[in-house]
C-alpha cells in the first residue's frame, strides 16, 4: 500500500519526487529548510499580503529569513507585478487558492518566477487532484496537508519536489514527521477520490454564488472551494439556514476586507 501511495502521488503532483508527513506544518518546515539550502543563498522570500495560511509568516520568521508581503487584489498576484521584485528574490511562496475562494494565475507567475530563477514553492491544500493548480511542472515546490478540500483526514502532509537532489539535505528533518503505519491504507482511498470530491466542491461554490447573486462576491468569475461576498446580515442568515460556517473578515488568511468567507471546502 505504500507504494501505491507514492505512485498515486506522483501520479497527482508531476513531480517525481514525494514525501509523507504529519501535518502540513511539517511539510512548510521542510520547504523553508530546502529554502535555506539553495545555491541563491542571498535574497528575499515573497509571500502575498493575504489569503495564505499565516503558518508561513511564523516559520519563515523562526528560520531567519528576510521576506516581504507584495501585493495582491484580494489575495490574487498580479504576475506582470513580480517581473521586477522576483529578480532578486530567492522564492516565492504562495498558496494555489487565495483564501480557498479563489484561483491564483498560477501558469503566468510560474513563467515570471522560471525567467528570474526565482523558486516557486506552492501549496496545494485542498486542490490535489487539480490539473492546473497541483501540477509540478509550475513550481519547484508542492506542498500541503490532508486536512482540507479535495482529502480531508486531520492528519498528514505532503512535500513533491521537481529536483530530487531537493530532498537530500533534509532526510534527517523529513524523518522527524514520519507518518504511522496505518495511514497509508486510508489516504489511499481519498487520493483515489480527489478528485471527484474536488469536482463535488467546485460544483457546490458555483451554486451558492447562483444564491448570492445579487450580492458583490470577490473574483466571482473563479474556481474555489469557498467563496467569499460583501459583508451583510442576509449572507450571515443564509449561512445559518443552510448550516454553512464561516469567517468574518478582514482575515489575512482569507481577505483583509470586510466581508464573509463562506466555508464551503470542509462540505461532505
Amino acid at each position: 500500500m505504500r507504494e501505491a501511495v507514492f505512485r498515486k502521488l506522483v501520479e497527482l503532483t508531476n513531480h517525481q519526487r514525494v514525501a509523507l508527513t504529519s501535518r502540513g506544518n511539517s511539510s512548510i518546515f521542510i520547504a523553508l529548510n530546502i529554502l535555506k539550502n539553495l545555491k541563491k543563498k542571498e535574497g528575499r522570500i515573497l509571500i502575498p499580503d493575504q489569503g495564505i495560511y499565516s503558518g508561513f509568516k511564523n516559520y519563515l520568521r523562526l528560520l531567519g529569513f528576510n521576506f516581504i508581503e507584495i501585493e495582491t487584489n484580494k489575495g490574487i498576484i498580479n504576475p506582470a507585478s513580480l517581473v521586477e521584485k522576483t529578480k532578486d528574490a530567492k522564492a516565492l511562496v504562495l498558496s494555489s487558492l487565495a483564501g480557498f475562494y479563489a484561483e491564483q494565475p498560477i501558469s503566468e507567475i510560474s513563467k515570471v518566477c522560471k525567467a528570474n530563477n526565482c523558486f516557486l514553492v506552492n501549496d496545494v491544500t485542498g486542490v490535489i487532484g487539480d490539473n492546473e493548480l497541483c501540477n509540478g511542472s509550475h513550481a519547484d515546490i508542492l506542498l500541503g496537508s490532508f486536512n482540507s478540500g479535495s482529502i480531508s483526514l486531520d492528519y498528514g502532509g505532503f512535500i513533491s519536489v521537481r529536483d530530487r537532489l531537493l530532498l537530500e539535505p533534509v532526510a534527517d528533518i523529513i524523518a522527524l514527521f514520519k507518518v504511522y503505519p496505518e495511514f497509508y491504507n486510508s489516504l489511499y482511498h481519498k487520493l483515489n477520490s480527489c478528485k471527484r470530491k474536488l469536482e463535488f466542491l467546485y460544483n457546490q461554490s458555483a451554486m451558492v454564488k447562483k444564491d448570492l447573486d445579487e450580492f458583490n462576491l470577490f473574483h466571482r468569475s473563479m474556481r474555489g472551494i469557498n467563496l467569499v461576498v460583501e459583508k451583510h446580515p442576509s449572507v450571515i442568515e443564509y449561512c445559518h439556514d443552510k448550516g454553512y460556517p464561516y469567517v468574518i473578515c478582514p482575515h489575512y488568511e482569507r481577505v483583509n476586507e470586510k466581508a464573509i468567507s463562506i466555508e464551503l471546502k470542509d462540505a461532505e
